[in-house]
């Protein structure tokens, strides 16, 4: 399920991508999904975090929850949804059908499988925090860390190991 190569390759052929929240989010998938994005938007891509769910209060000094957007704010269709910090659709609860609708789906996650997955996947159980997961991910595109994204790896680090 560790496969750096797919994941990048299916970044790298979308302009459009949902970065997907789980249900009831916590600091791992907020903080996960708004690094990627952030990434991503830096590299030209259309890219937004999407969650079924509010930021939870804790969150919201970091001036978060106007970056993260509820599923009635979403676009129509994505080339790809990235689930962030869960690993199937169904987790993300209303935010699943975006999934879905997309062009493609992939996953970036550190819990355990509990089921076959039929796209590509970039799971390490091993890993304190999903947010590892993504720096994984952001070192094998290249991407040069800056602030902004150093933050909420940080946020999603602290609040999750």
């Amino acid at each position: 399920m560790n496969n750096l190569k797919q994941i990048s390759k299916i970044l790298d052929e979308s302009n459009t991508v949902a970065v997907l929240c789980h249900e009831n989010p916590d600091g791992d998938t907020i903080g996960s999904a708004l690094a990627l994005s952030i990434a991503l938007k830096s590299e030209g891509k259309q890219a937004e975090v999407i969650c079924a769910d509010p930021v939870p209060k804790l969150f919201r000094n970091f001036e978060i929850a106007d970056l993260v957007l509820p599923v009635s704010s979403a676009h129509a269709e994505y080339d790809v949804a990235v689930l962030v910090d869960c690993n199937e659709p169904n987790r993300c609860g209303c935010a699943e059908k975006i999934a879905y609708k997309a062009k493609a789906i992939a996953c970036i996650d550190h819990h355990i499988l509990l089921n076959e997955l039929n796209y590509p996947a970039y799971v390490c159980i091993d890993y304190g925090a999903t947010a590892m997961a993504v720096m994984d991910v952001l070192n094998y595109r290249n991407y040069t860390l800056n602030e902004e994204v150093s933050k909420f790896l940080y946020i999603a680090l602290s609040t999750d190991t």
